[in-house]
Parts: structure tokens; sequence; C-alpha cells
């Protein structure tokens, strides 16, 4: 009895050893700046690959978007213009499903109410449509607390939070237009964790040396008892927005908006994938590629994925 209690002990004695172990190594020790994470400096620029797939066209409940409240934040995300969802025209397979390069850069700087703003260059095409979170087109600062402000309807909409970094974050956005030629503002809640490059979610150019990430998870809330037709799987009145991956010295590494739809379905994605950019002068590779799987088919036809660049 005596010899089994000592072995318990012992065995005790290693979990609690190798979880301090686990807890150290896990320790975020984090000594740049929030500015770190965007370089705002004309001249620099990002080239991602730009994929859009969008099937969700043939899913239930979008007939009914007229009415319901998340309606105009789900058309937002979802809608191809000129073809409502209600209607009975589809739209054709070069604007559901579209790949492209985009390259964006900070051309100038524009001084607005004594603040100097960083001015990123547009997208060269109309469609397939950037994000509503992403960089393209925005005119952008960071505050004196490290939030990067966007500049959105003659307003700074505190966007991306990276003071106290090294902690996990919730906060909720001030009221933020999802379309740009309606006034449909509505409330965004934003997560944000942290990681470093041993406990990242993807591995980071070595010349960016001890890279730091932030992930920024953006989500609208509609009001559970205003919540009537619960689209695809997003859970009980929440829509995702999307993911935003932060890289110190790089800026966003990922802008990944992903929908899981029923029977492993995959309706609906647009995301930006990192390629290569140019940082005070110095271009970096960035060689990190995202695995896309189980497309399903649909009305359309099967639509097949590359896994791999240039295959």
């Amino acid at each position: 009895m005596v010899t089994q209690l000592t072995c318990l002990e012992v065995l005790i004695a290693l979990c609690v050893l190798l979880n301090t172990s686990i807890d150290a190594q896990d320790e975020i020790v984090f000594e740049g700046k929030p500015t770190d994470f965007l370089p705002l400096r004309v001249g620099n620029q990002w080239t991602y690959e730009h994929f859009y797939y969008n099937d969700t066209y043939d899913y239930p409940f979008y007939d009914k978007l007229e009415q319901a409240p998340e309606g105009p934040a789900l058309r937002a995300i979802f809608g191809i213009p000129g073809y409502p969802f209600y209607g009975e025209d589809r739209p054709p397979e070069d604007l559901h499903y579209v790949t492209r390069d985009l390259t964006i850069e900070i051309t100038h700087t524009e001084t607005i109410e004594g603040h100097d703003y960083f001015i990123f260059s547009d997208p060269e095409y109309d469609w397939p449509p950037v994000p509503n979170f992403f960089l393209a087109g925005q005119k952008v600062r960071f505050s004196d607390e490290g939030i990067l402000l966007f500049r959105r309807q003659e307003q700074d909409i505190p966007l991306y939070d990276f003071s106290q970094v090294h902690i996990e974050k919730h906060y909720t956005m001030p009221e933020y237009p999802l379309l740009y030629d309606e006034n449909n503002p509505v409330e965004i809640k934003m997560r944000r964790t942290f990681r470093d490059a041993v406990t990242n979610w993807f591995h980071t150019p070595a010349r960016l040396g001890q890279a730091f990430t932030a992930l920024f998870q953006v989500s609208y809330t509609v009001p559970v008892d205003k919540f009537e037709y619960p689209p695809l799987t997003f859970g009980l009145g929440h829509i995702d927005l999307g993911q935003a991956y932060f890289v110190t010295n790089y800026g966003i590494a990922l802008y990944y908006l992903y929908i899981s739809g029923v029977h492993w379905s995959h309706p609906f994605e647009n995301s930006l994938q990192p390629v290569s950019a140019v940082i005070d002068g110095e271009a970096i590779a960035y060689p990190y590629v995202l695995e896309r799987t189980n497309v399903q088919p649909s009305s359309w036809g099967q639509v097949k994925v590359r896994h791999d660049r240039g295959q």
C-alpha cells in the first residue's frame, strides 16, 4: 500500500513539473510596440492571392433576408451585385469562383483634423470584393494607445486594438457600416489572441526574426430574440466576418473568411493569402500556403481548388 501511494505521489509530482514546464514555455515576452504589427510607411506594399468562392445562393433562408434583421449584414458578405438572393437568376461561374493576385501599397499620407493617415491603394479590379475589414483602399493611423483606426464616413473607427497585446482581449467596436453605399451600421464584436513564433498558428519567414502574431476574430451578433432565419451553421445569432492575422514587422499575413455549410460542404470563402511584401525597400517572400479542402459539388458544377500555388 505504501509503495502504491509513493508511486502515485511521484506521478502527481511529475505532472506538476510537466505542467510547470509547459506554462514556462508558453510564457510570452513581447518587447516591441503595437505599431510593429503594421509597418506604416509610404512605399511599403503587400501581395496576396485573393480567393473567392460563393455557393450560398442555393442554400435555404436567403429568400427571406429582405425581412430578416440580419439581412443587411449577410447581403454585405454574400451578395453578388445584380443577383438578389430572392430572384430567379443565378450568378455566372466567373462571379462566384475567382482567384486573383492583389497588391496593395501605401501610396501617400493625408492630414485630417491634425492627424496623419496612411492611404492604402484600392484593388485594380472590381470583383471579387475585398473583405470589409482588410486594408485595401483604407485610410488608417495608429492611436497613441496602439489602436489601428480606420477612417470611415468622417469618423475614426477603432478597429484593431494592439494595446496590452500580451493578453487575450474582447471588445466591442462602435457601430460600423458593412456596406459603403448604404447606411447600415452594425455593432461588431472583436476577440484578439496573441502568440509568439513557437506557438504560432502558422510559420513566419525566417528573416522576420522572433515574430509575434495577433489574431483578430471579427463577428456580428444579432440579438437572439430577433434572429429568425439562422443561415448555414453560424451558430445562434452569430455571423462570422473573418479572421485577421497580423505578424510583427510584416502586417496582415492572412485574412480568412470561411463558412462551413451542411454535410461538410463549403459554401463560401473570401480569403487573402500572403505571397510577398516589400517593407522598407526589402523584399520578403511569404511561403505560407493555405490548404483548401472539401469544396463540394454545387448546382454550378464541381469546383476544383488548388492545394498548392501553380497547380
